[in-house]
């Protein structure tokens, strides 16, 4: 729907206020939409609205159960709102519905960082940089996670990778 799209060009302008509103008539219009609950979910994490954004998540799903991306953005809402437990919850489900999406294997990396899991963030990291070998994300937070192990040479080294493909 066009006016979906428009909702995404208003967030990539950093309108979120206008985004916000062409998601709320989208969803009026067709209240089955779960891209439109998603985005507006999205918009809404932006925006540091988390329960908002989770609510919006949760609809999604309701509407399609298989939408690996909702669960993902609820994961990320989860994670910035400091419940890492859900959000690896989340992306443990949109990896069964998507096993090789490497921002999902990302985002749960980071998300056992924040929970001081170091080992298993890597094993995250690894398996995106093996999937996307150029992911210059997944190589910052690997060395993210090499430096809170007081790995540093490993950390300096994926640091130097993630600058080479940024």
């Amino acid at each position: 729907m066009i006016l979906n799209d428009r909702g995404i060009a208003y967030a990539g302008l950093g309108q979120n206020d206008r985004a916000i509103a062409n998601y709320d008539r989208v969803i009026s219009l067709t209240p089955d939409d779960a891209i439109a609950f998603s985005n507006r979910g999205l918009v809404y994490t932006d925006f540091g609205h988390f329960d908002r954004a989770i609510a919006d998540f949760d609809q999604a799903l309701r509407l399609d159960p298989d939408f690996s991306a909702a669960f993902y953005n609820r994961g990320i809402a989860y994670s910035r709102k400091g419940r890492f437990d859900r959000a690896i919850t989340d992306y443990d489900q949109a990896l069964s519905l998507a096993p090789d999406d490497v921002e999902v294997l990302n985002g749960r990396g980071k998300a056992y960082i924040d929970m001081e899991q170091y080992d298993r963030a890597i094993i995250d990291f690894d398996r995106a940089i093996a999937l996307r070998p150029e992911f210059a994300d997944a190589y910052n937070n690997r060395g993210n996670a090499y430096s809170s192990k007081g790995q540093l040479e490993r950390a300096i080294a994926d640091y130097g990778q993630a600058i080479r493909f940024d």
